[in-house]
């Protein structure tokens, strides 16, 4: 069976890189940002808003709302939790568009990409995918814990890279009926 989710099969996302950037990287890096930009492709971050699952953006304290990804950080946080951090820091692209960087650190779907580490990607994230409308299987995702208080306000941004979605682009039809 295809892949089933929020968007017709006639939509598609374009990410766009800078060859400076993604020239830095060595191959296993590459791989990463290039599954980050897909993630974002399936509308990880960039269809939030359409949903009604972004609440707050612009603010400090954007959230997210959708009851798989809160369930999936209620299993990380050991609590219940009514929302999942979104990232409330970085220009137009990183803010309102991945996980926060204090609390999720190194996983795939925050605003830095963390160079010789690995970035996981999160039940947290596979659960917004079921939100967004996609089947998806929980048990698919990395092994990830969220970092500990002292690991989180120690986080340092200097061998990160920051990944911007250049706005929040609606879903592009190619072909289709005119």
């Amino acid at each position: 069976m295809p892949p089933r989710g929020p968007w017709d099969e006639d939509e598609v996302a374009v990410v766009a890189a800078s060859a400076d950037e993604l020239g830095a990287l060595d191959v296993e890096e590459l791989g990463a940002v290039g599954d980050h930009e897909r993630w974002h492709g399936f509308g990880v971050g960039t269809i939030w808003h359409l949903k009604g699952l972004l609440v707050g953006a612009g603010t400090t304290n954007p959230i997210y709302t959708g009851l798989e990804a809160r369930r999936q950080y209620a299993a990380l946080t050991g609590r219940v939790e009514e929302s999942v951090p979104v990232a409330n820091t970085g220009g137009g692209g990183s803010r309102d568009a991945h996980w926060r960087e204090s609390v999720f650190d190194h996983e795939l779907m925050t605003p830095y990409f963390d160079r010789g580490r690995v970035n996981p990607l999160s039940r947290v994230t596979v659960g917004q995918l079921a939100d967004l409308g996609y089947e998806v299987d929980l048990d698919a995702a990395d092994e990830y814990s969220l970092p500990s208080a002292a690991a989180a306000a120690s986080l340092r941004f200097e061998d990160r890279r920051r990944c911007q979605v250049l706005g929040r682009p609606e879903p592009v039809t190619v072909g289709g009926p005119s």
